[in-house]
């Protein structure tokens, strides 16, 4: 973003912060995008995607917390009517052509991916970003996912953990009631929400996609999760990276939030160094 000069909620101030009751689907989901250890981002797209003002059109619409950990910039301060116009000034019309290109080719399930150089004020990394078209109500929204390329994705990592980033405020424009659920059943992840005991509670439609697949990922995080909590704990996030019998590899993200716990699988793209190298001799330039 070049022109851009808990975890948890651990517990509830009955003075600030409205008291949710976690047995409400739309609730658990909340939480679990919301202290998601990927960035979870959502524009708005416009009436038409032929004929629109690029100083109105594409705005961001949502950001979960962890944006502001990777990089310094808050998700209250994004979604207050910005877009790529008023972020990249000096090439934003291909972020809008992209935008256009995702609602117009990529409607849920297909989902694009993409490799892109990432310069916000407090980082200078690769994104490997997955975009698809979600529909809620009668609105178009381009949904995606993003995350940093590391050592897991590029294969020199199997395991890792990391610790709580700081929970954000409110939205000043949260989304409507109902659009949550709408966001995590087209996610362009597989994800699943379990409960204490290891029963799914929720899985979005890219998970039911993947069969037998997903017990044995269900299975592998929450082994990874005992294990690790003998030995700290207070490590809220997993990272893994697993070839599972037949299939490429896939990189698992695992979190708490509130008393449940998170999972999401993607797949490894085979030639993932080779696109990160090309991304990363634009960041040198």
């Amino acid at each position: 973003l070049v022109s851009w000069s808990q975890w948890l909620i651990s517990g509830i101030d009955i003075d600030s912060r409205q008291c949710w009751s976690m047995e409400d689907p739309e609730q658990r989901i909340v939480q679990a995008l919301k202290s998601a250890p990927f960035v979870v981002f959502a524009k708005e797209a416009p009436n038409s995607l032929d004929d629109f003002s690029m100083d109105e059109a594409f705005t961001y619409f949502y950001f979960s917390d962890v944006m502001h950990t990777f990089s310094g910039l808050d998700p209250s301060f994004l979604t207050v009517g910005r877009n790529a116009k008023t972020d990249f000034p000096e090439d934003y019309e291909a972020y809008f052509a992209d935008d256009v290109d995702v609602c117009k080719n990529f409607a849920f399930p297909r989902v694009k991916l993409i490799f892109e150089p990432w310069r916000p004020p407090l980082r200078c990394a690769v994104l490997a970003t997955r975009k698809t078209a979600m529909r809620f109500q009668d609105r178009l929204y381009m949904l995606g996912c993003f995350a940093p390329v590391d050592e897991l994705e590029l294969g020199f990592t199997e395991f890792s953990t990391s610790l709580p980033f700081p929970e954000r405020g409110d939205l000043p424009r949260p989304p409507p009631a109902g659009w949550y659920t709408a966001a995590f059943d087209q996610l362009p992840n597989a994800m699943v929400i379990l409960d204490d005991a290891g029963e799914v509670l929720l899985q979005n439609q890219l998970a039911n996609d993947l069969g037998e697949l997903l017990p044995l990922a269900i299975r592998l995080g929450q082994e990874t999760v005992k294990a690790s909590d003998l030995v700290d704990p207070m490590r809220p996030y997993w990272h893994l990276r697993k070839v599972f019998p037949g299939e490429r590899p896939m990189r698992i993200w695992l979190w708490r939030s509130s008393s449940q716990l998170n999972l999401c699988l993607k797949p490894i793209e085979a030639d993932v160094l080779e696109r990160a190298q090309v991304a990363t001799d634009v960041l040198s330039k």
